[in-house]
């Protein structure tokens, strides 16, 4: 399995390749070609060799992985040559640059190792709880804040190293206001409707009620932080495209310090409660940190906007809320909760009723996030033929 980190790093070069050129199609491809390979593995490898058949699996998944990319980066002109000569400035630069952000993700890691120790100090089944909270909350952070990121990354490292502060600015507050005007119903979801998802998802087999109250009481302390979570891989990187690796570090490494500490406050009185509430605090220092030194080095950030947007934000996810509470309660007194298909009826009819009313609210308030949320989702699934005589293109092409 130690060949598959070779081919993963590799591939992850190839990767940013065809990111530098907005090419993301492909990029995505390359997560579900490795986890074929790992199945395959899993279905054809291990009946006939055993546990290594699965390793061998892992490793077909990250060829595949390396090899879907490729072909592209190749049409692109990229070229893979041996060449060794630490004293090329591009590879210098570059390693400079990658210290800091080697030692950010160790201290995230290490922050999150901590957290789960503490945990493991707590009652029974509270490191389960905690990790399944987790990464039900990561879930929505990860879908908006980092695909919005990764797809902004090239412009803004584009307009940074040409001097087009304007155009950076920009690009990075209509980001911001796009990456709210998704996390804005997916917070209102996580909160209003946590026992269903979590009941949905986990509740089966030995996951008891109690395990349930746990897990959806931790994850609603962790959905506090939703905005801060989504928006810090974007801020992240808009100081990557000023070739400035240190402040995230440096401020990253404040965020988990208030982090451990605050854990350290709450645990005894509030339990694995309290790691998500101190998680959700580091979390928000975390953001509203990078957000000023962000604003220290470059100026305006177009707050201004943002704030008007964020506010009719708030009043369409206050009434998607109220619907949606209303739903939940009216149809959980109508189908029951006591089997999982009136569980998922109960909280998806709720979902959609909160989300029709977010976007009916907000199309009323004239919200400039959904004229262009609209008008992107035409462009990409309402393409017709032209069948006016004589015109051969499509339309929106």
């Amino acid at each position: 399995m130690l060949l598959s980190p070779l081919l993963l790093g590799m591939s992850a070069i190839v990767g940013g390749v065809l990111q530098s050129f907005r090419l993301f199609f492909i990029y995505s491809l390359a997560p579900i070609f490795y986890n074929v390979g790992i199945i395959i593995g899993a279905l054809f490898l291990v009946p006939r060799f055993g546990i290594e058949g699965l390793a061998w699996g892992v490793v077909l998944g990250a060829v595949m992985h390396f090899s879907i990319q490729l072909p592209t980066a190749l049409k692109l002109g990229w070229r893979i040559r041996p060449v060794f000569d630490l004293r090329l400035p591009a590879l210098q630069k570059i390693g400079r640059l990658m210290v800091p952000r080697t030692l950010a993700l160790g201290v995230t890691q290490v922050n999150l190792l901590v957290l789960t120790v503490l945990a493991s100090y707590l009652t029974a089944g509270s490191v389960a709880i905690f990790n399944l909270a987790t990464n039900l909350n990561a879930m929505p952070a990860a879908l908006i804040g980092v695909s919005y990121a990764l797809a902004v990354f090239p412009t803004l490292a584009e307009r940074a190293v040409s001097g087009d502060q304007i155009g950076f600015r920009d690009s990075f507050s209509k980001t911001v206001r796009q990456i709210l005007f998704f996390i804005m119903p997916a917070t209102v979801l996580m909160v209003l409707l946590r026992a269903q998802i979590v009941r949905s998802i986990l509740g089966s087999g030995a996951f008891d009620w109690t395990d349930t109250v746990l897990t959806f009481e931790t994850l609603q302390w962790l959905t506090v932080s939703l905005f801060a979570q989504a928006l810090v891989p974007l801020l992240v990187r808009a100081f990557y495209a000023h070739h400035d690796t240190r402040t995230p570090l440096l401020i990253g490494a404040v965020g988990d310090g208030v982090t451990l500490f605050a854990s350290l406050q709450l645990i005894s009185s509030y339990g694995v409660l309290g790691l998500a509430a101190a998680f959700s605090i580091g979390s928000i220092v975390q953001v509203l940190g990078l957000w000023l030194a962000l604003h220290w080095r470059l100026g305006n950030l177009g707050e201004r906007p943002t704030v008007q947007s964020l506010g009719q934000l708030i009043v369409g996810g206050l009434a998607m809320a109220f619907v949606t509470q209303g739903l939940k309660t009216g149809l959980g007194q109508f189908l029951g909760t006591q089997t999982f298909l009136a569980i998922a009826t109960q909280g998806s009819l709720a979902a959609l009723g909160g989300i029709a009313t977010y976007m009916l609210v907000l199309l009323l308030m004239g919200s400039v996030e959904l004229g262009e949320f609209v008008a992107a989702f035409r462009r990409r699934v309402a393409e017709v033929p032209v069948t006016v005589e004589g015109l051969s293109e499509t339309e929106g092409v």
